[in-house]
């Protein structure tokens, strides 16, 4: 999975990457994507972080980095997993080894961001649009559960979430 960064791609079927297609829409890729995106929904905006670095292209950079360390991280045997109940199901947790080496920084993290982030700034707007709106299917029902499981709001009212990716797509333009 981490040869080439398949771990990217769609559809990535043999071993000829160049019948690899839909880089950066992995189903892995977009889920992760649409968790930070709702993660950062409603919260506080932090003023400092506006600017060129602040868009959705650098999240999926740093998301394309996320999954890469742990991809990494799981095939040398480094992370393991605990499974406590939920509610509803397992939770499984990760559990990382301490050390400075697993830590987020600059150091470990930057390089790899920026590795990622370069190709993802080159993306035509209209491709970055799809990626977006393949990341708002999963983001809505990560939204709605949400909102079912335990808040007053109405699970109809899609109206955050046309907000949250009004934004996403004004930033890709």
């Amino acid at each position: 999975m981490l040869e080439r960064n398949r771990f990217l791609y769609k559809q990535d079927k043999g071993n000829d990457s160049m019948g690899w297609s839909g880089m950066w829409r992995a189903p892995m890729v977009l889920q992760t994507f649409a968790h930070h995106l709702n993660y950062l929904h409603g919260r506080a905006e932090v003023p400092a972080f506006e600017g060129e670095l602040h868009s959705p292209r650098t999240a999926l950079a740093l998301v394309s980095t996320v999954l890469c360390h742990i991809l990494t991280l799981v095939s040398e045997n480094l992370v393991t997993f605990e499974i406590s109940e939920g509610k509803n199901s397992e939770v499984w947790t990760a559990v990382v080894p301490k050390g400075n080496q697993y830590e987020f920084n600059d150091t470990i993290w930057g390089t790899a961001t920026r590795r990622y982030l370069d190709p993802i700034q080159s993306i035509p707007a209209k491709h970055f649009t799809v990626i977006v709106e393949e990341t708002q299917e999963h983001v809505k029902k990560t939204m709605l559960s949400s909102i079912t499981a335990g808040s007053s709001g109405d699970a109809g009212d899609d109206s955050e979430l046309e907000e949250l990716f009004a934004y996403c797509l004004s930033s890709i333009y």
